[in-house]
């Protein structure tokens, strides 16, 4: 594979992020309710919130999606999080404050983090 440089890595997170968001969400088996359906007016129809439509990913979006996955297994709990954080596009305030590090060594931690999954994408 080609090298790729840190903002293309960076931008492949980003799209994870995105693709995740995608998802349908998660339940739990066996949760049901029986409680009858409302039939609802349709006044009160007119009245309700419009309902969000979420679109599926594509099937290239969820591969992109288990590649990214497998490149997190091969760094640091702290690089990992500080690089979801960061394609999550969160302020270095907030990140700074939850890991706990000052914004340089933030920097640089993602700076090395990014090469090195460079070095290891180039290798496969």
């Amino acid at each position: 594979m080609a090298k790729m440089t840190r903002q293309e890595i960076l931008d492949r997170f980003e799209e994870a992020v995105y693709t995740l968001k995608k998802l349908p969400p998660v339940t739990l088996p066996k949760c049901k309710s029986f409680w009858p359906d409302i039939m609802y007016t349709p006044l009160e129809i007119l009245q309700q919130e419009p309902r969000i439509i979420r679109l599926r990913p594509s099937s290239e979006q969820l591969s992109r999606l288990d590649e990214v996955l497998d490149w997190t297994t091969m760094l640091t709990e702290i690089e990992r999080k500080l690089i979801w954080y960061k394609a999550q596009r969160k302020s270095w305030k907030f990140i700074c404050t939850t890991l706990g590090i000052s914004r340089s060594s933030g920097n640089e931690k993602l700076n090395k983090a990014l090469d090195f999954l460079s070095e290891k994408i180039e290798r496969l």
